[in-house]
């Protein structure tokens, strides 16, 4: 009897845990900046999201003859760009990630917005993307077979594939509205957009947290606080190149 009420509750615990939703991470890229990836995680009530470093197609700094000059040649160049790079993570090191997250059924993003030694929480309020328009047309993307949709979005036409075998109503950045997760959208030139590179499911590794302790500040705020502190910066640095001291010829 003790063991059939050990099987019960164990049967009980199990299909708790197989009910709930397994955690996806997806990394996308930027067709506008390939600097750049979007590496996302999606859980059932929320998503998410870092920018993170690639490293492709930075600009960094080579001397010739005698002169500091900036290249993106990394075949030409390559120990010059593996030092920048070295010298670059060590820096975004002492950077922290600017954490943002949304739940699926608000269009209020939160993000930790570190700045001069202060931490903020801002909170925007993302705008409405209109219906989507589902087309019969499919793609398949990193092996997942995803449906066609198309939407104008500010002026501009939006075609987006996503999937519902990845049950998120979700997708890159802050793409949503569509029956499943969004693995691919971009305009039509495809001069912006993102694409899925990466996909994690069930994803086993630890998901970011967002630190909710700052100062609550909103988008306009922080945007006016950080162009403060970025011509404080330039100021600073101006008055600094100034009082060095002249040679004389």
């Amino acid at each position: 009897m003790l063991k059939l009420f050990k099987l019960l509750i164990f049967l009980q615990v199990f299909s708790v845990l197989s009910a709930q939703q397994k955690t996806c991470f997806v990394e996308y890229k930027i067709y506008s900046d390939p600097t750049n990836n979007y590496k996302q995680w999606f859980d059932n009530e929320k998503l998410i999201f870092n920018l993170h470093k690639t490293y492709k197609g930075i600009e960094f700094t080579v001397r010739e003859n005698g002169v500091l000059t900036y290249k993106s040649d990394t075949i030409k160049y390559n120990k010059e760009y593996h030092e920048y790079v070295k010298e670059y993570k060590k820096d975004m090191e002492k950077d922290p990630i600017h954490t943002n997250q949304r739940y699926y059924n608000s269009n209020v993003l939160k993000r930790s917005g570190p700045l001069d030694n202060v931490n903020y929480l801002v909170v925007d309020t993302l705008p409405i993307i209109p219906d989507w328009e589902i087309q019969e047309d499919t793609l398949n993307v990193l092996g997942y077979t995803c449906q066609k949709a198309t939407t104008t979005f500010r002026g501009t036409l939006y075609t987006a594939y996503f999937t519902t075998k990845l049950p998120f109503n979700a997708g890159p950045k802050n793409f949503r509205g569509l029956p499943g997760l969004i693995l691919r959208v971009h305009n039509d030139k495809q001069t912006l957009g993102f694409e899925a590179i990466e996909i994690q499911y069930p994803f086993t590794g630890i998901v970011p947290k967002l630190d909710e302790t700052g100062k609550v500040v909103s988008q306009i705020q922080y945007t006016r606080l950080t162009e403060e502190y970025n011509n404080n910066t330039l100021k600073n640095l101006f008055n600094l190149m100034n009082s060095i001291p002249k040679k004389e010829n």
